[in-house]
């Protein structure tokens, strides 16, 4: 496998978003990166630009970024790497196969007018490559600077999948499968209303990912199939950043409305979780921290964990997952 290499020498671009396509987003306002280099040896830098202020993410009280954004600009990263420097051909497909992160809230930088410039210097590793061909799989590693401050660092794997892999392993046409239930589907008459934002820590109704069923039991339910951040173009799966805050909003529900500010997750994707049936959230809140698996027909499709800040905003010990 060739890594190709930009020329050095050239600054990093903080003043324009990177292209949407090499992120895989839709919407310019919601790509974070701004450009990426190789430095030698399978690494980069690169350049993301964080807003001030999101429509979905309220900003904590001192001014400190939504967490999701660790994991969002690590999501880009493993897209735009892969196409940029390894010869992933464009209409390949990137599945996050794990993800892990973790921050340090008092080194986290706070939002000023324009947003918060982060720089990641980023590790590429535990790729299969075939001799002449694109990798199969790539493991990034991250840390995340501000103000030359390390404040947070992030791992993840992606598959990379050909078209036809793709079809071949979902086993039917992907192609015309929407992000969520359609109205009167076995999904749609499974939820009760959902709860109120407030409940879950979130602003609006349309950024409730959950609901309840006949069981009492939690059910991955977005609100809204066409949101602007979780839902910015078509899927045919549940993207893993829904997972995460879906996991979140449940245990939220659970502490009734007590602060759930992310300060560590890790997330394993076992197979893929599908909009409809709505999968079952399970989770064991101990502490500031929890265990979680997310059901659905029978099988486990993800898992992991997820630590809490504690109320003086300091980051609880997580508590990994057993196995």
């Amino acid at each position: 496998m060739t890594l190709m290499e930009a020329p050095p020498g050239r600054p990093l671009n903080r003043s324009t978003p990177a292209p949407r396509e090499l992120v895989h987003r839709t919407a310019l306002a919601e790509v974070l990166l701004t450009d990426v280099r190789a430095v030698g040896g399978h690494r980069f830098t690169a350049a993301a630009q964080w807003p001030c202020s999101h429509p979905t993410f309220d900003r904590a009280g001192d001014g400190r970024h939504n967490p999701l954004l660790i994991a969002e600009t690590l999501r880009e990263l493993g897209i735009c790497i892969p196409l940029q420097y390894y010869a992933v051909p464009p209409e390949s497909r990137l599945l996050i196969g794990e993800l892990e992160f973790s921050i340090d809230p008092e080194a986290e930088p706070r939002a000023r007018h324009a947003g918060s410039e982060i720089t990641c210097e980023v590790r590429a590793d535990r790729f299969r490559p075939v001799e002449h061909s694109p990798p199969r799989s790539l493991g990034l590693t991250a840390r995340y600077l501000a103000d030359g401050r390390e404040f947070a660092r992030a791992q993840g794997i992606a598959r990379i999948l050909s078209p036809a892999a793709y079809r071949a392993i979902r086993g039917r046409d992907t192609r015309s499968i929407g992000p969520a239930p359609a109205p009167g589907s076995p999904a749609a008459a499974l939820a009760f209303a959902p709860p109120k934002p407030g409940l879950v820590g979130v602003a609006q109704a349309q950024d409730v990912l959950i609901g309840m069923d006949r069981g009492g039991r939690v059910r991955l339910f977005p609100a809204d199939p066409y949101h602007p951040f979780f839902f910015d173009h078509p899927s045919d799966h549940i993207p893993g950043l829904v997972v995460l805050e879906a996991v979140r909003q449940a245990v939220a529900r659970h502490l009734a409305g007590a602060p759930t500010r992310m300060v560590s997750c890790e997330l394993r994707a076992l197979r893929f979780t599908e909009a409809d049936p709505p999968a079952h959230i399970a989770y064991t809140v101990a502490g500031r921290s929890c265990d979680f698996e997310v059901w659905q027909d029978g099988a486990l499709t993800a898992a992991g964990s997820l630590g809490f800040a504690s109320p003086d905003g300091a980051s609880a010990v997580r508590r990994h997952p057993p196995g």
